[in-house]
């Protein structure tokens, strides 16, 4: 299955979260096994990469993506890149990639 290419938006300097829900036809998937990961860095291959923080809650199959303040001040630029994995079962599969368009702080 192909990864889903979604851009998202973040605030520098703010706390930024998003949850998904990992499903299929018959509804949410129970996530208990799966394991995820995935970062975002301004310039791909640079090896700077920041990375996201997780919560499962797995009955619902829904995760949240976090990225606390401080990381999100962190990021340079005012766009960079970003990808989620999944890991189930020892396969890993991309679930999102996309560009990051930041808005910067006034300081």
């Amino acid at each position: 299955m192909a990864a889903a290419n979604q851009n998202i938006y973040i605030e520098a300097g703010d706390d930024w979260s998003r949850t998904m829900t990992i499903s299929d036809a018959d509804g949410a998937i129970d996530i208990s096994a799966w394991t995820f990961s995935g970062g975002v860095q301004s310039r791909l291959g640079d090896g700077n990469v920041t990375q996201f923080s997780w919560t499962k809650l797995p009955s619902t199959g829904k995760i949240v993506v976090r990225l606390t303040a401080a990381q999100t001040a962190a990021l340079n630029g005012q766009q960079a890149f970003y990808d989620w994995h999944s890991t189930v079962n020892g396969v890993k599969s991309r679930l999102a990639e996309g560009i990051v368009t930041i808005s910067r702080e006034v300081r």
